[in-house]
């Protein structure tokens, strides 16, 4: 590289370097901006005005793709490093299941959702992958988790009703986006911030947990308590291990004021919880959750007859609900919907993510942080698959917020192996 120097002793060529790595900063910067208001749009500003900002999700979606193109484009990236095995799987299904949607069910609107829904993972992922990170997923589930949970609780909505944050949220929607906030909290451990401050993540913790008690989903609250457990049991700290003799008095104190904070919440609220409606749904003495688990067992049984009936090419994407209704699984939704075939292309790309991950863990040239995520990165793979048995969850923007995790971290590690690293 010829590099010159003007009259003013300025070196040019490195200068221009600097101008063009800003200007890439910038342009993904803008990216994520759009990406967050976008969601940020369909669950909170609903919920806070009644309405949609008109046009909003074409407008933000179509101004992130051009803003992709123009920067894949301008850095000339290899698109082997960004399409990984799993991200290919899912792209065979879509045309997959297009072609079936056409000479099946003859419907197009419902792949077309489910398309826009894929191109928004791989933006997450390009994201990740230029970045070399996977923290701005993380911290979308965080904050669009946080406004949700903040505007839930604020509305004077008793404790023992299952509500929806509003008619674009069904009632377990509202679970399932405090459940995935949480899990993303989990493994989200900036080095600097508020975030990094032990207090103001157990405040967040807590304000999650309150607002899926509030909305009675019983998964969430199953699926974040276990996400917690799997955290102190299995995954290290992710900025080191640390013997208990250097740790500080000051994280004692702190820890044993979290403590204190949660026991004081739990003795003044715990009466309210055994009353109110995530107790008995829990406890199976509500009649309405024995009359909804029978439902669903009911659902189950007709989809995999249905499936039986269709057994390579289904009866079309979203059309199994024109058959038995609403499946309530994601493995019935697929078997029924898009059959065998659609099957081995929509979860082999969930087998190839497990397969990836547990190599990484295998690793031993991974450090701590990288040991981390790969654990919990599995651990939130599980968390999907448990996750499917009771929703369609490829369905819904929240559930693939979680899923662009998993392809995040496996498009990071796969580009590293590509170029050796």
């Amino acid at each position: 590289m010829n590099i010159t120097v003007s009259a003013n002793n300025k070196i040019n060529a490195p200068n221009n370097l600097s101008q063009r790595s800003k200007k890439s900063i910038s342009i993904i910067g803008v990216m994520k901006f759009l990406m967050i208001f976008q969601v940020f749009n369909v669950y909170c500003i609903r919920a806070i005005t009644g309405s949609y900002i008109p046009y909003c999700t074409l407008i933000t979606g179509a101004a992130t793709c051009i803003l992709f193109v123009y920067h894949f484009g301008s850095r000339r990236i290899n698109i082997r490093f960004i399409l990984t095995k799993p991200l290919i799987l899912w792209a065979v299904f879509i045309f997959y299941s297009l072609i079936c949607s056409l000479t099946v069910a003859g419907t197009l609107h419902d792949i077309v959702n489910f398309a826009e829904k894929y191109v928004f993972i791989v933006l997450i992922c390009y994201i990740c992958y230029i970045e070399n990170d996977i923290s701005f997923p993380l911290k979308f589930g965080i904050i669009i988790a946080l406004s949700c949970s903040l505007i839930l609780l604020i509305n004077s909505v008793s404790i023992n009703g299952r509500i929806a944050l509003s008619t674009v949220t069904g009632t377990n929607e509202m679970g399932n986006i405090a459940m995935t906030g949480y899990i993303c909290l989990l493994m989200y451990k900036p080095d600097k911030g508020l975030l990094n401050n032990q207090i103001f993540r157990t405040i967040i913790s807590i304000l999650l947990f309150a607002a899926t008690i509030k909305t009675a989903s019983r998964q969430s609250l199953l699926l974040m308590i276990a996400a917690g457990l799997f955290r102190m049991i299995f995954c290290h700290r992710p900025d080191g291990i640390r013997s208990a003799s250097k740790i500080k008095i000051r994280q004692l104190i702190i820890g044993a004021a979290c403590i204190a904070i949660v026991l004081i919440i739990l003795y003044i609220y715990l009466p309210v919880f055994f009353e109110s409606q995530i107790y008995h749904r829990l406890t199976g003495v509500n009649s309405a959750t024995q009359t909804s688990d029978s439902v669903r067992l009911h659902l189950y049984s007709n989809g995999f007859a249905l499936w039986k009936k269709h057994p390579y090419f289904g009866v079309g994407f979203n059309n199994v609900s024109d058959w038995i209704g609403y499946s309530h699984s994601t493995y019935i939704e697929v078997l029924a919907g898009s059959g065998f075939f659609g099957a081995i292309l929509f979860f082999g790309s969930f087998i190839s993510l497990a397969v990836g991950i547990i190599k990484s863990i295998k690793d031993s040239a991974f450090g701590t942080l990288n040991r981390f995520n790969a654990k919990y990165t599995l651990f939130i793979l599980l968390a999907v698959m448990l996750l499917a048995t009771a929703r369609a969850v490829h369905y819904y923007i929240i559930s693939m917020l979680l899923i662009s995790v998993l392809f995040a971290f496996d498009t990071i590690e796969r580009s590293k192996k590509h170029r050796g690293e």
